[in-house]
């Protein structure tokens, strides 16, 4: 890990191995409902075919170099830059509720929990309802979300419900 600066944030440096493609990703086959837009999917698509599939070592622990997952690292950032401004602020404040609230609670709950958490209320709400006005209710939405896939027994910090892109990663 290199430390962070006043001009430069904390930055983890990972080993990641090059693999031949991605596999399967339910959002972006024939069939697959979604209120993410075409246009989105579009450039996930696109970006599952120019970019370099990699996996990163990712395990439990005591598994440690032992494990490792498919990165989606790139398909995240695009899906981030498509973000609309409400969406982009939804994501801003779930960071600082599991950041700077949660995660002093819940052991092992990151921020990149809230990224997929932004991205699950993408998939699952309309476009119509990424307006001002309902940014209370949305992130109200996403809250009850986080504290019942908190409360799944079955969901620990290890386990692939984490993982929007690969769920049975």
């Amino acid at each position: 890990m290199e430390m962070g600066s006043s001009v430069r944030p904390a930055l983890d440096l990972v080993n990641a191995y090059k693999c031949c493609c991605y596999p399967k990703i339910a959002l972006l086959q024939p069939g697959y409902e979604t209120n993410i837009p075409e246009t989105t999917l579009q450039s996930l698509r696109n970006e599952m075919k120019t970019s370099i599939c990699h996996v990163v070592c990712a395990a439990a622990p005591g598994q440690e170099g032992r494990q490792l997952r498919v990165s989606t690292t790139f398909l995240e950032r695009c899906l981030m830059r498509s973000l609309n401004s409400e969406q982009g602020q939804l994501f801003v404040i779930l960071k600082y509720i599991v950041k700077k609230v949660l995660a002093k609670r819940a052991r092992g709950l990151k921020t990149y929990n809230a990224k997929t958490l932004l991205f699950r209320m993408l998939d699952e709400t309309p476009i119509h309802d990424w307006r001002p006005d309902r940014l209370v209710h949305l992130v109200d939405r996403a809250i009850r979300r986080l504290i019942a896939d908190l409360e799944d027994a079955r969901l620990t910090e290890h386990q692939s419900g984490w993982h929007f892109f690969l769920p049975d990663a």
